[in-house]
């Protein structure tokens, strides 16, 4: 469909030039928009709207993968911590060496470490509740495309039947809006998988704070 321009009552203007029709050079017309064609306007609306929420979301989903992804580093740092910790300590539970001094030093470094990781959970369940909440809204972004797709293609076989545009000339805006957000979902999973790792993990540092605990209290 051709754009035509539109003043704020809604009428169109047109300006034709002389042609074989014999139409009169610069003369203007003035042909009130139909309620048809008032339909299709506000749902072009709705759909760029709907293209910038898509937008902002996708936005959204990219920070929150450089966020996972320093927490990757972190934890990465944090686990070779705890391992070095934990493995110098086992020596010292098995020699029964005198090193008192240096394990006091290396239990204020795990019980230190600890608080890090106790801190860093916390950011993951807060990025966690923030990743579901970004689920939601693409949810509900997705039931309203449908919505959408589903009134202009039954406006569009109205406007077919009575001649006024022909089908094939249906937009497929919607359409890509549709894989856009089937892309972003997409995300979504992976970031998920990437949570219930950092999960798993979190479960192998308490268990090496369980066995630190436990050799402290035999000593």
């Amino acid at each position: 469909m051709s754009y035509r321009p539109y003043d704020r009552y809604g009428q169109y203007w047109g300006y034709y030039q002389h042609d074989h029709w014999g139409t009169i050079p610069g003369a203007r017309v003035n042909v009130r928009s139909s309620p048809h064609d008032e339909h299709l306007r506000h749902l072009e609306e709705e759909k760029q709207s709907l293209a910038l929420q898509v937008s902002v979301l996708s936005d959204q989903v990219e920070a929150q993968a450089e966020k996972i992804r320093d927490m990757d580093m972190c934890l990465d740092d944090y686990r070779r911590r705890v391992m070095d910790a934990s493995n110098v300590l086992q020596q010292e539970l098995l020699t029964r060496s005198s090193l008192e001094h240096h394990k006091l030093d290396l239990m204020a470094e795990v019980s230190h470490l600890k608080m890090k990781l106790t801190s860093t959970e916390k950011d993951k369940r807060e990025l966690d509740e923030r990743f579901r909440a970004v689920q939601r809204q693409v949810a509900e972004l997705e039931a309203k495309l449908l919505m959408k797709d589903a009134e202009n293609s039954e406006l569009r076989l109205r406007l077919g039947r009575n001649g006024t545009i022909p089908l094939d000339s249906a937009d497929t805006e919607v359409e890509k809006l549709k894989r856009a957000v089937d892309t972003l979902m997409l995300a979504n999973e992976e970031k998920e998988r990437k949570l219930e790792d950092m999960r798993r993990l979190f479960k192998r540092y308490r268990r090496v704070e369980e066995i630190l605990i436990q050799a402290q209290g035999r000593k």
